[in-house]
């Protein structure tokens, strides 16, 4: 997260906040696939809540989908 995402205490916040997130779904991800997460500004603003575990759950749908769709 760069400084254009707020100060060092939300930057922080927004990295704990996706690696709990990639901690919770570890066994269902597909082994031969990577996601890159680079938190923009909006990210703050998702803090509350289970807001930011559900913007990465819809992307990581879109990226499976676009995976299958490649294959």
């Amino acid at each position: 997260a760069s400084r254009h995402v707020g100060n060092a205490v939300t930057r922080n916040r927004i990295k704990r906040a996706v690696r709990q997130w990639f901690r919770e779904r570890r066994s269902t991800w597909p082994e031969d696939m990577d996601l890159l997460v680079i938190a923009r500004r909006k990210a703050a603003a998702l803090q509350g809540g289970n807001l930011l575990g559900t913007a990465l759950d819809k992307t990581l749908e879109r990226a499976s989908k676009q995976r299958r769709k490649d294959q």
